[in-house]
């Protein structure tokens, strides 16, 4: 009798989570088919009763709520996601970060502080997500401060999902803020600032892209400075590549810089 007890609860939590997530589907099919203009009320219901599950005692009920609010992607729900992205539990963070990646473009000021200290977590995961879900939302440059501020974390972990959440970012008014960044002892980091400031375009990122090509110890760190020195192709890059193609000690890298084209190597 006490096994059935305890198996119980579990079950109708199960049970729970499966008609939450049979509705969130039945949703997207009719979004996917067009018909959901035609039911808004129930929409709103629906999205009604996800937010009240936002503060169930289960995690397992969080997430799967957090999930479908994303799967949504209403963006009046982002301000009742947000709080879950501080969540005890990570797998909820996790689906949290996720969901304000979708939904919270309207809501920037309020988001984007919760998200960079995400970028801080315990697990990894949940950086991950934080970092996509900066991506995603592309945050005006005034929000970007404590951002960049966490290239600088003791922590290598931390320093690697804030270089990470900066690439689909326009960072060209902060190259000399980034430069610090490219002598960071752990390579992803250094690969990963690369890129940002290959997308910067400007004359001085152009100058540190070219020292990175030549001097970097760690070879997937010069190809990706290869990588972005090839969409310059200027008179001061052109012999930079000749000499990294007729002197590098990498067989891989020598390649990169012959190569007339190329594709994109690394981070994207």
């Amino acid at each position: 009798m006490t096994a059935l007890r305890s198996a119980t609860p579990r079950l109708a939590l199960q049970q729970r989570i499966v008609l939450v997530a049979g509705v969130v589907l039945t949703l997207a099919a009719l979004s996917w088919s067009g018909c959901v203009q035609e039911t808004p009320s129930s929409v709103q219901q629906t999205v009604s009763t996800l937010i009240g599950l936002l503060h169930d005692a289960s995690p397992a009920m969080r997430r799967t709520a957090v999930e479908s609010l994303g799967k949504i992607g209403d963006p009046a729900t982002a301000l009742a996601v947000i709080p879950l992205i501080d969540d005890p539990n990570p797998m909820v963070r996790n689906a949290a970060a996720k969901a304000v990646g979708r939904t919270g473009s309207g809501t920037i000021p309020e988001v984007v502080p919760h998200l960079i200290r995400a970028l801080e977590d315990t697990e990894a995961e949940v950086r991950l997500a934080a970092a996509e879900a900066l991506g995603e939302l592309e945050p005006p440059l005034e929000f970007l401060g404590p951002l960049v501020s966490l290239l600088s974390s003791h922590r290598r972990e931390v320093r690697r999902a804030a270089s990470y959440a900066l690439i689909p970012l326009d960072l060209s008014s902060r190259s000399e803020q980034l430069a610090g960044a490219m002598h960071d002892p752990d390579p992803d980091v250094r690969q990963a600032i690369v890129a940002v400031l290959g997308e910067a375009d400007a004359k001085e990122a152009a100058l540190r892209i070219r020292e990175v090509a030549l001097h970097d110890p760690q070879p997937a760190v010069r190809i990706e400075a290869i990588y972005r020195l090839r969409h310059l192709d200027d008179e001061e890059t052109r012999p930079v590549l000749k000499r990294i193609a007729e002197t590098d000690r990498a067989e891989e890298v020598r390649r990169w810089a012959r190569s007339e084209k190329g594709s994109r190597h690394g981070i994207d």
